[in-house]
């Protein structure tokens, strides 16, 4: 048997873990219809996000941070939002990854609910990001065709 203020504090957790709950799956429903409208376009480009989603400083110039991208991933070869997570270096008033091969994926809405969350504040970013390296492909594509003309 609980003791009774035990139990009240655990109904208090359970009310709002329900609400908290409700609205990751809230979050999880809108990564997944903008996830399912990039892979609908079928761009085949991988872009990452300019930012960071998270920073964990270990010293002034190093970090463990985690970025959004959209990207395929090697293992079941799908296209979608995932999080790399690793090192990133200090660079000027912000930070930027450093590209290893030890990067864990991790599909977005296997991510942390903060890492979400931040997600959803760089949808905008990685969409334009994307856009602007659709073109940049359609001109080297555009160039390679007309050489071979």
């Amino acid at each position: 048997m609980l003791d009774p203020a035990l139990k009240k504090s655990l109904d208090q957790l359970a009310a709002v873990m329900k609400k908290v709950n409700e609205e990751s799956e809230e979050l999880n429903a809108t990564i997944s219809a903008l996830e399912e409208s990039l892979v609908e376009l079928n761009p085949g480009i991988t872009t990452w996000s300019a930012n960071p989603l998270r920073v964990d400083e270990h010293s002034e110039a190093f970090a463990r941070c985690s970025q959004l991208g959209f990207t395929k991933v090697s293992t079941g070869g799908n296209w979608g939002l995932w999080v790399r997570r690793g090192m990133c270096t200090r660079a000027g008033e912000g930070w930027e990854p450093i590209e290893d091969p030890q990067w864990k994926l991790v599909r977005l809405t296997d991510a942390t609910r903060e890492e979400r969350a931040a997600a959803l504040r760089q949808f905008q970013p990685l969409v334009e990001a994307l856009t602007q390296a659709a073109r940049d492909h359609l001109e080297t594509l555009a160039k390679a065709n007309r050489a071979a003309r």
